[in-house]
């Protein structure tokens, strides 16, 4: 039991569920590399700020990074941990 005890001290952090919106964005990111965000918060209905603080979200999680940057606004890649999130939670 004490060994048990002291190998669970020892896993490496897991990282948090996301919401369903963070999560959908993800996805979206995950399934179109190089995804320029643009008019993604009409398309996804909400406000640039709700969806720049899911893309926080994503960033501090490292699930995402910003690719470039062009005038029809930052691109974004899915990072490995980031799809391996997806797959975990069967959402690929």
């Amino acid at each position: 039991e004490r060994l048990k005890q002291q190998l669970e001290k020892k896993k490496p952090p897991t990282h948090s569920s996301l919401n369903a919106v963070t999560e959908q964005l993800l996805k979206i990111i995950a399934n179109n590399p190089r995804f320029v965000i643009g008019n993604l918060s009409d398309q996804m209905g909400f406000p640039m700020a709700k969806l720049e603080y899911h893309l926080d979200i994503l960033k501090g999680q490292n699930f995402i990074i910003v690719a470039s940057v062009g005038s029809r606004g930052a691109c974004y890649n899915a990072t490995p941990a980031g799809r391996q999130y997806l797959s975990d939670n069967q959402l690929l």
